[in-house]
């Protein structure tokens, strides 16, 4: 404990006391000289008091300023704890410092040698003084540096008797787990909180060490004091007595008493002997001289003897500090300040010491450098300290002590006779003796500390120059397999290339005919398609195989990346490794002692790059697909491949299944229609035109059930997001449309077959089976009867009745008529335009129904786009609803891919009559076609 260590100084420093009061007692005495000795011892006695007072007194400011700096600590602590932060933890350092002055302080007395003795004081208060300065400003980090500083090995070796030697390893290791628990763990943890504790703890304890440590120092001080003041009033009553027994005394006694005495008292100022009595040569007498006249003229001598020893000392502190100042210059030539050199050792050997080559070559050279310039400076000290001892330590131990202590004598000798004698100059005053003691205690502070650096320095080189081979053979090793991976990565880089892009090729040859599958059946389904489901079934069934081969390839292509890919990244890395550069270094560098290990070349950075590189565009100044563009290419091709694949069998599937259920259909109402053809249809000849059209739609149900049905599947084939969608979510989808003069038309995004549908050929021939059935009954047979007997009876109601001008409401109800009609033929929708058409209709020209239909629709399968303008309709009533129209028409036609327009007019007149619903049919086009265009 640090209260220990002051009780120790304490008593240590009060030495002595015990033995003056021994001769406290002082007994009168009818002897002069017997006076004169209790005289001197009493003052020794009050001054050797005194002087102990003065390390007490310093021992106890020291114990106040700790106090202070501890009492600082703990509002330091306290801050630390709310900020969790440890790095301005300067109150740490000043603990340290505080520690440093108590446990070094009073070493002086335990100095080994007289010189370092008198110079403890330089030596370690001043040391420690300046070791606490420079804490300024360090963190926690460096509280174990500066404790192994601030206590030397010779130190620690003198405290280790007093419990020193524990408080030094104490301090460390808690500055070592303080900082260990700060590094290793973050703000709040539990390691930092008992690093906290634990110097709060220690604080609290050297908080109440210092107040009893104070509490003892301010006791012996007053002891003292008291002591002191009890022997110099003892002294002043045995100065009174001795002044009243001389009074007393005849002159001859006086004289008598007046001769050299001796005390047994030893002076320990160096060789300097104060209690020497020298004799002043006397002065030649003359014959008849007073006693007064002898002791005037024996006054005089004793001044002149005075002042030539004060001159000869003075001269001779000159010449001591000229031979202070030529062993300077001549030996020294550097400072002896340990810290300087002890920072440099520090600099030299970091953890860890070096990582490379070039920086484990200067710190080889740099150690081995500083070696030198540490043995050289402890040779120039140790030259410096025989200086001292051979040319400056006999001027002061011999010459100047020499006549301190013949002045000494004439001082013992003549003062106490009542003469004026100046006091001798105190030695130790002398500036050529201080400098002597300061600058010979630093020397030997400074070898005693620097005693090891040398070696130290040589053993850092030492594990610099084996940290360097070790360099040299891990690059030279990094060579040879930089060399390897290089001629690998290029050869597998070769050979991928050759053999993937073959490998490609044919996948893009075996791709082109399936990726190929949606145009196919776009085609097919066109109005110039065969519309053959079987033929496309045939033709891509095969295609299964090449998707296999395409597969097959596209994993050999992703076979032969994976085996290259590591080798490039290996390669890669390998160029960024640390040891690249080394090895590079290593070889080029003119400072290199181990330049022929790494001598032979390797690929510099750029060639590695070329080489590894995955994502170049261009190889040996050609251009290529980069590598991971080629794989991906290949993935791409493989995807494109399979979903091409998947999707065209599921749309032939669809497309298979729709069809069939067309088939279906169409057989459904060709049976039904038969049946409607074989009834009794004679009474359809005498019907009115209401119950006539009532007839006709009923015989054309079955028809008309059935394009409705065939429509609603063409619908949704129309909406089905073939090649868009997975098979598995196959569902008709909203098309947004647009207005146009040629109908409507998709906004953004279309199916595949929103344009088209698909019929197949089957299908269609079994639509046409169907149409042949219904214009076979009209064209012969009981429709045709029906028919002729109709036309017969209106011809005749005809000539009967005539032609007149029809209101111009009726007229806007015929003009109303021509524009649904227009509208359904430029939208190419033949069932729109048949719907438009009565079911008796005829033609001057002979066309029957079936024949209007497959012209219709074979000119909306021809033409992308057609115009159908009406001018100049001119209406006359017939009958009671029905007209004759006439007017001009102009149809213009468009094939986008052959860039053909086609334009035709026409004048038509046509017979319109309303049918049982009241709407509107075409009933006969006497002149004039426009059902189909040539």
């Amino acid at each position: 404990m640090i209260a220990r260590r002051l009780a120790f100084l304490l008593a240590f420093l009060a030495l002595g006391a015990g033995s003056f009061a021994s001769a406290g007692q002082l007994k009168k005495t009818n002897s002069l000289d017997d006076a004169r000795v209790a005289l001197r011892d009493n003052q020794a006695l009050v001054n050797g008091l005194k002087d102990r007072m003065t390390p007490l007194i310093e021992a106890q400011k020291d114990a106040l300023a700790m106090k202070a700096a501890l009492d600082d600590m703990t509002l330091k602590l306290e801050n630390v704890r709310a900020s969790n932060r440890l790095s301005d933890a300067v109150w740490f350092g000043d603990w340290m410092a505080s520690v440093a002055l108590l446990t070094t302080g009073g070493f002086g007395v335990l100095a080994e040698s007289k010189l370092v003795a008198t110079a403890a004081k330089y030596v370690l208060t001043t040391a420690a003084v300046n070791k606490a300065a420079d804490m300024a400003g360090l963190g926690i980090g460096n509280v174990a540096t500066f404790i192994d500083k601030s206590y030397s090995n010779q130190q620690v070796g003198r405290t280790a008797g007093r419990g020193g030697g524990t408080e030094y390893v104490k301090l460390q290791q808690l500055a070592e787990n303080i900082r260990q628990a700060w590094k290793n763990q973050g703000p709040g943890d539990k390691g930092r909180d008992a690093a906290l504790s634990q110097i709060s703890k220690m604080i609290i304890d050297l908080q109440g060490d210092v107040d009893t440590a104070n509490t003892t120092l301010q006791l012996q001080i007053v002891n003292l004091a008291k002591e002191a003041g009890k022997w110099e009033t003892e002294g002043a009553q045995i100065r009174s007595e001795l002044d009243e027994y001389e009074k007393k005394l005849p002159p001859q006694l006086r004289d008598e008493n007046a001769k050299l005495f001796e005390t047994g008292k030893k002076g320990e100022v160096k060789a300097v002997n104060q209690d020497r009595q020298t004799t002043v040569p006397p002065p030649p007498a003359a014959p008849k001289e007073s006693e007064e006249d002898r002791r005037r003229k024996l006054q005089a001598a004793i001044d002149s003897y005075v002042s030539a020893a004060a001159k000869k000392v003075t001269n001779l502190n000159l010449k001591a500090d000229a031979a202070l100042d030529e062993a300077m210059k001549a030996s020294l030539g550097m400072g002896l300040d340990a810290a300087y050199p002890s920072q440099r050792l520090s600099e030299l050997s970091p953890d860890p010491l070096c990582e490379r080559y070039e920086d484990c070559v200067r710190r080889e050279k740099a150690a081995r450098q500083y070696a030198e310039e540490i043995d050289g400076q402890r040779r120039k000290t140790q030259t410096y300290l025989s200086d001292l001892e051979t040319k400056v330590k006999p001027i002061l131990n011999v010459d100047i002590a020499g006549v301190l202590s013949d002045w000494w004598g004439v001082y013992n000798m003549y003062r106490p006779l009542g003469f004026q004698v100046a006091k001798p100059t105190e030695f130790t005053t002398l500036g050529a003796v201080d400098t002597y003691l300061r600058q010979g205690a630093a020397a030997q502070g400074f070898l005693a500390q620097t005693d090891k650096f040398g070696q130290e320095a040589l053993d850092v080189a030492a594990r610099a120059k084996e940290k360097r081979g070790q360099i040299v053979t891990a690059a030279v090793k990094f060579g040879a397999e930089l060399k390897h991976a290089y001629t690998d990565a290029r050869e597998a880089r070769q050979l991928f290339r050759s053999e993937a892009e073959k490998m490609y090729d044919k996948m893009n040859e075996l791709a082109t005919p399936v990726n190929g599958i949606s145009w196919l059946i776009q085609y097919a389904a066109s109005y110039n398609g065969d519309k053959d489901l079987v033929r496309l079934r045939r033709e891509i069934g095969p295609m299964a195989g090449s998707a296999q081969k395409v597969d097959d390839l596209q994993w050999g292509i992703a076979t032969l990346y994976n085996n290259l890919y590591p080798r490039l990244r290996s390669l890669q890395a390998m160029g960024d490794d640390p040891l690249m550069s080394e090895y590079q270094y290593i070889g080029r560098s003119g400072e290199s002692e181990d330049k022929s290990a790494c001598s032979s070349p390797i690929p510099d950075t750029s060639e590695i790059s070329a080489a590894a590189c995955t994502g170049c565009a261009y190889e040996d100044n050609k251009s290529v697909t980069p590598l991971e563009s080629l794989v991906s290419s290949a993935a791409m091709i493989k995807h494109n491949v399979v979903k091409a694949l998947r999707d065209g069998e599921a749309t032939l599937s669809y497309l298979e299944d729709s069809d069939a259920e067309s088939l279906k259909v169409l057989n459904t109402a060709i049976a039904a229609l038969k049946d409607e053809y074989a009834g009794d249809l004679s009474a359809m000849k005498t019907m009115t035109d209401a119950e006539y059209t009532a007839a006709i739609e009923k015989l054309d149900a079955p028809v008309k059930k059935a394009e409705q049905q065939l429509d609603a599947i063409q619908q949704k084939i129309r909406r089905m997001p073939f090649f868009d969608a997975d098979p598995q979510d196959l569902k008709p989808v909203d098309v947004k449309t647009r207005p146009s003069p040629y109908g409507p038309m998709p906004d953004g995004y279309a199916p595949l077959l929103w344009q088209t549908g698909f019929r197949s050929k089957a299908a269609q021939e079994q639509y046409d089976q169907l149409e042949r059935t219904k214009s076979e009954f009209w064209s012969k047979g009981k429709g045709y009867e029906i028919y002729e007997a109709r036309r017969i009876a209106r011809e005749v109601a005809k000539q009967n009745a005539g032609p007149e001008p029809a209101s111009s409401e009726e007229t806007e109800k015929v003009r109303a008529f021509y524009d649904r009609f227009a509208k359904a033929y430029e939208s190419r929708d033949d069932s729109a335009v048949m719907s438009l058409v009565a079911n008796d209709w005829h033609a001057g020209d002979g066309t029957s129904m079936s024949d209007l239909q497959d012209n219709l629709r074979r000119s909306f399968r021809m033409f992308d786009e057609i115009s159908f303008r009406v001018e100049n309709l001119r209406v006359s009533k017939l009958l009671p609803y029905h007209y004759q129209a006439q007017y001009d028409v102009t149809i213009v036609s468009r094939i986008y891919k052959r860039n053909l327009k086609h334009e035709e007019k026409s004048a038509v007149s046509e017979e319109v009559g309303s049918d049982a619903s009241g709407k509107l049919k075409l009933e006969g086009t006497l002149n004039g076609r426009y059902w189909y265009v040539k």
